[in-house]
């Protein structure tokens, strides 16, 4: 049964904006900057690198070097069609990366404003295959930047099945990963709430990139990676109302009901803000 709620005071169409790639404009002695439109503080962000004749470059790579084992660097992404379209198969995604500060840049393109960023970046490692070599590179000036990725993939974190079909019709833009997965994902730690080490891992296997949660005053997107509150979208007095007499748990999932450990409508709402703020 789906629940018609009334319009929320901003439009949902304008979830996450339209976020594309930059490029790495300095890179040296650990601080890096990147250029692009469109950013703001804790975005994440991963870095993508043309390796083109780096074959030659052995000493940064881990894993097959043996003469008889595969000389052929195989790109991470190409197993998985969500991440071929941001590193085709002559790049790679190389590091992971935080937008920690931000500042105006003085570059004017057709009228066009640009953003410096200043990143915090570490190796990418979500989606390693242990039989095949493993870039390890910083990065480096002029490798391509792409700022939210996979930002249209979410997950909703809502406390009963009402709040999370009405959450699907508001976010048209997103497409939705099932939350029975994150459900897998707690069972298998044995754990009955979920913590950010949860959310990365579930985030990492399934490829989510936004947090929503339904939250009593309003829904809450956050990166899945930095934690980070991009988006806030404030409920009416009917979603109040309706929301304040929704079933109280972790999360709704269809799996079988894990212990209730936080008990009350209050403890689900600070537990949840207190991880993306």
């Amino acid at each position: 049964m789906k629940i018609k709620f009334c319009v929320f005071v901003l439009l949902a169409a304008s979830a996450f904006g339209a976020v594309g790639n930059g490029v790495i404009t300095f890179a040296k002695d650990g601080v890096i900057e990147a250029r692009a439109e469109k950013i703001t503080n804790g975005m994440s962000a991963i870095v993508v690198y043309r390796y083109g004749d780096l074959m030659g470059e052995v000493e940064e790579f881990e894993g097959a070097t043996d003469e008889n084992e595969s000389s052929e660097i195989i790109a991470k992404p190409t197993a998985y069609s969500e991440l071929q379209n941001i590193a085709p198969k002559d790049q790679i995604i190389t590091n992971r990366c935080e937008v920690i500060a931000t500042r105006e840049d003085d570059f004017n393109l057709l009228g066009k404003v640009f953003v410096i960023a200043t990143l915090k970046c570490e190796p990418f490692t979500a989606i390693d295959q242990n039989s095949v070599p493993t870039l390890r590179i910083a990065p480096r000036e002029g490798d391509r930047v792409v700022f939210a990725p996979l930002y249209q993939n979410a997950v909703i974190i809502a406390p009963s099945v009402e709040s999370l079909l009405a959450a699907q019709d508001r976010y048209k833009e997103f497409r939705f990963i099932h939350p029975d997965l994150l459900a897998l994902v707690l069972m298998k730690e044995d754990r009955e709430t979920p913590i950010k080490e949860d959310f990365a891992a579930f985030c990492d296997r399934y490829l989510v990139g936004t947090l929503v949660f339904v939250l009593e005053d309003g829904d809450y997107l956050a990166d899945c990676h930095t934690f980070k509150e991009f988006n806030f979208f404030a409920a009416d007095n009917a979603m109040q109302n309706a929301r304040r007499n929704a079933i109280s748990s972790p999360f709704y999932h269809r799996l079988k009901p894990f212990d209730e450990v936080l008990k009350t409508k209050a403890d689900f709402a600070n537990y949840y803000k207190s991880i993306f703020k």
